[in-house]
């Protein structure tokens, strides 16, 4: 059989689709052996509360009974494969069986490409916006990062950093221009701290306006996790908004980055923040 690189898609897809509802699964029963498969060893679950926990910390949780889900269903979204990475980004309602109540919660999957297939190497939720969720749709395929085989771009960490200062410099002097050349035409849902889902063109939009307006970010501490043409960066950072006509805010949150390599540069392609408390 010939195998073409949809037929790769399609196949890592179908793969990654059938993680998530192991997670779920996993979710909804508690099963630690069936999430502790799921779960890369060096996840990391990122809780709508700002909790960020490490596999084992999450697993002894699920043991222990200190998390009970019910069901757990993602209504919007859809999965985009960058070589040995994937990212998948969409809205979710969990039932919160300790509290008896429905979570709606925006969240970020990041998936990684390990010896033993795809497994999750992040979590994070975000409490939603309220508002009806668009449907799922049939298809989750997106178009897919060309892979990159080993060895053939030059320092990636250091490229990634690079990048990301720049996003930050670009971010902090509302340079729309600079932006646009970082952020992805493929970046469809900017999940702010709020639970706000906007596309790239109505970030760029409230940057232009004033609407958005930041200081300069300062990094707490973090990691950047690379495979092949995908990388994500997963770390807490202290946020200053400049909210016009409003008083100046600093927000600590946690914040994933999910980036690809286009065209031989690295573009944000996935964005989610959730705020921790003061």
């Amino acid at each position: 059989m010939i195998r073409t690189a949809d037929t790769d898609l399609d196949r890592d897809l179908a793969a990654i689709d059938a993680q998530e509802q192991r997670l779920y699964e996993g979710l909804r029963t508690s099963d630690v052996a069936l999430l502790g498969r799921v779960l890369s060893d060096d996840a990391t679950y990122v809780h709508s509360s700002a909790v960020a926990e490490t596999k084992r910390e999450n697993l002894i949780g699920q043991e222990s009974g200190l998390f009970r889900h019910g069901t757990v269903v993602r209504v919007n979204g859809g999965t985009t494969v960058h070589g040995g990475l994937a990212h998948t980004s969409g809205a979710v309602e969990m039932v919160d069986s300790v509290r008896d109540t429905l979570l709606h919660l925006e969240q970020t999957l990041v998936w990684v490409r390990e010896a033993a297939g795809w497994r999750l190497l992040l979590r994070q939720a975000t409490t939603a916006r309220t508002g009806a969720a668009a449907p799922v749709t049939a298809a989750t395929r997106t178009p897919t990062t060309a892979p990159v085989p080993p060895g053939e771009l030059p320092d990636p960490a250091g490229a990634v950093a690079a990048t990301e200062e720049r996003f930050r410099a670009a971010q902090a002097a509302s340079d729309v221009v600079e932006l646009d050349a970082l952020l992805s035409d493929r970046l469809d849902r900017w999940v702010a701290s709020t639970g706000a889902v906007e596309t790239k063109a109505e970030y760029l939009g409230k940057v232009a306006s004033g609407q958005h307006r930041y200081g300069r970010t300062r990094v707490v501490g973090g990691r950047t996790h690379i495979a092949g043409s995908g990388a994500v960066t997963i770390g807490v950072v202290d946020l200053p908004l400049l909210p016009p006509g409003g008083t100046p805010l600093t927000i600590r949150i946690n914040e994933a980055l999910v980036w690809a390599l286009e065209d031989g540069r690295w573009r944000l392609v996935g964005r989610q923040a959730t705020r921790q408390a003061l």
